[in-house]
């Protein structure tokens, strides 16, 4: 997890009870948070963001049994969550609400400020998430049904949580990951097999397919992601369109306007000619 206001980035993993805080710019460790456990995942909930602008930012870890907080300024702990199903991948949206995956099949949504614990679907084998920074739906990779579960947006988690999942994408393969670029429009999920498949999360298809070869695990987009060539018509999500038909599609629409533009000038042109007196003009003798 990367702190975009101190360059700090901070790592663990399952081989080590604690997470390291790098700095960016000279690779030098800063700190080290030393948890009870292996490390199973980690966020970072921000001022503004996630917490009021006079807070430091928090360090959220997932253990064998609950989530360990820390402050970044300080180094200190701020506390346990007790997560008994196992919690693994972690995400934030903007909001109160982290998400939590779990090895025993939850998701789940931890309140940052009252840190109370909400199951919101059970039964699937969950994968990293990510969410849409415009409406808030988190999409979550569910490798049993081989679909992505879009949850919708909880705002402080008071009350009765919404039916989940919203709505669900079929992937037709098990996804592993899933990444959402910022503008919302585009996701990008890890499929087993080796292969990416690019979704257009406003047609809420998938465009193509990318065999990239492996055995990939995880994927992350960049802030501006380039353009894509999408397809010109949509295609059912477990089928794949050629990236190549959105070029010929152009060069198609731009021959035709050539065209339609070459049509109109000559008949302007014979227009022009078919007028009475066209071509016959002669200009008055002068008077001596």
């Amino acid at each position: 997890a990367l702190d975009p206001n101190s360059g700090v980035l901070y790592t663990g993993g399952g081989s080590a009870a604690g997470v390291s805080a790098l700095d960016t710019s000279t690779c030098a460790v800063r700190h080290t948070f030393q948890t009870a456990s292996p490390v199973y995942g980690l966020v970072l909930a921000l001022p503004v963001a996630n917490l009021p602008s006079d807070k430091n930012a928090q360090l959220w870890v997932a253990g064998t049994a609950g989530l360990t907080i820390f402050d970044t300024h300080t180094g200190q702990s701020l506390g346990t969550v007790a997560v008994p199903a196992g919690p693994q991948y972690l995400t934030v949206p903007l909001g109160t609400m982290i998400y939590v995956t779990t090895r025993q099949g939850r998701i789940d949504a931890v309140n940052i400020q009252t840190r109370a614990v909400q199951l919101l679907l059970s039964g699937g084998t969950f994968g990293p998430m990510d969410y849409d920074a415009l409406t808030g739906e988190v999409y979550v990779p569910d490798q049993q049904h081989s679909q992505l579960d879009v949850l919708s947006p909880l705002n402080d988690g008071t009350g009765t949580p919404p039916k989940e999942p919203e709505r669900v994408i079929r992937t037709g393969t098990p996804p592993e990951a899933v990444a959402i670029t910022v503008d919302g429009l585009l996701g990008f999920v890890v499929l087993q097999g080796g292969k990416v498949a690019m979704l257009d999360l406003i047609r809420r298809i998938v465009v193509y397919t990318v065999q990239v070869g492996g055995t990939p695990h995880f994927v992350i987009t960049g802030l501006y992601p380039p353009n894509a060539i999408v397809a010109p018509h949509p295609s059912p999500p477990q089928q794949t369109a050629n990236p190549r038909s959105g070029l010929i599609l152009n060069i198609v629409i731009y021959g035709c306007a050539l065209l339609l533009i070459a049509v109109l000038i000559i008949m302007l042109l014979r227009l022009r000619r078919q007028r009475p007196g066209a071509g016959s003009y002669k200009p008055p003798s002068r008077v001596q």
